[in-house]
């Protein structure tokens, strides 16, 4: 038993010390990268400076628009009103 997870522990060393002298080796080829489509997040109703700030940091796009966004944060009371619009 000891022997088989020495062997596939020498095998996973040989394949990362390949990746390391040749990165574009194990690549896919002809593979397209897709690109993260940005999350919006509309802060409008937000009264803490902190959430927009965090929010810039992972890569959010701040929005000010009501109809474009896919995160709508609010730290305060909701009327039914405003859900409707939503």
């Amino acid at each position: 038993m000891k022997k088989g997870i020495e062997t596939e522990e020498m095998a996973i060393e040989a394949m990362i010390a390949k990746a390391v002298e040749n990165p574009g080796e194990l690549a896919a080829p002809n593979r397209k990268r897709s690109r993260k489509k940005a999350l919006h997040l509309n802060a409008t109703a937000c009264k803490y400076d902190i959430v927009k700030t965090c929010a810039k940091r992972v890569g959010f796009k701040l929005v000010e628009d009501m109809k474009n966004w896919s995160i709508f944060w609010i730290d305060t009371g909701v009327s039914v009103e405003r859900i409707l619009e939503m």
